[in-house]
């Protein structure tokens, strides 16, 4: 699990988006499984296993959590698959399960990000790209989203995840990127960062303030 940091406008969503196909790519390259698929469609990486999670939500609020699940499968043609699938989410969510009749619009915010995160596992990615999993969240949704998070890394699953809350974004990654003005600044480890002094100033508002 890879967080990248910055402050607004960093390039932080830019970068997944590039990634995920959502803009175009002029410099460099994305490779997934050292295939090259700078610029491939969206749905394409879908189907190769890179899903995005944007950054906002992005439900469809009339439609019930059960809808929102489902249109995370879409481009799968394995359906019984795809039910069973569909359980074992609400088994990994029992908030969802409780939920899944509910408008998505009525939920509270951190219930509407499980249901992204959850609709995005139903693409069954082999890497998932996170946009600010915990924007507008109270701190105790946002620390239950990250516990969340904790576990699908802990499942073996690779994700890369944007982010302006440090401590805890860090406290579950492996490693680390600061980027400003879209390049990377500092790369390291998770652990390594968190006691960087960079990092206290510029996030955690300097030495003494980081140990309170």
């Amino acid at each position: 699990m890879v967080t990248v940091l910055g402050h607004n406008g960093a390039g932080k969503s830019t970068l997944l988006r590039a990634i995920s196909g959502l803009l175009k790519v002029r410099k460099g390259g994305v490779f997934l499984d050292d295939m090259d698929v700078t610029n491939a469609r969206t749905d394409d990486l879908v189907r190769r296993g890179l899903v995005h999670c944007p950054v906002g939500r992005r439900l469809f609020p009339r439609s019930t959590v059960a809808q929102n699940l489902a249109l995370g499968a879409y481009t799968r043609k394995d359906r019984a698959e795809v039910r069973r699938e569909l359980d074992e989410t609400y088994e990994r969510f029992p908030m969802l399960s409780d939920l899944r009749h509910e408008k998505a619009g009525s939920l509270s915010g951190g219930q509407q990000q499980l249901v992204a995160i959850a609709r995005s596992l139903m693409a069954r990615p082999q890497v998932l790209l996170l946009d600010e999993p915990s924007m507008g969240l109270s701190p105790r949704a946002a620390q239950e989203v990250f516990d969340h998070i904790a576990t699908l890394r802990d499942g073996g699953l690779a994700v890369l995840m944007a982010e302006q809350s440090v401590r805890r974004s860090l406290a579950i990654s492996d490693t680390a990127a600061v980027i400003e003005g879209g390049l990377v600044v500092l790369h390291d480890t998770s652990a390594a960062l968190m006691s960087s002094e960079q990092i206290q100033e510029a996030f955690l508002g300097g030495a003494q303030a980081a140990k309170r």
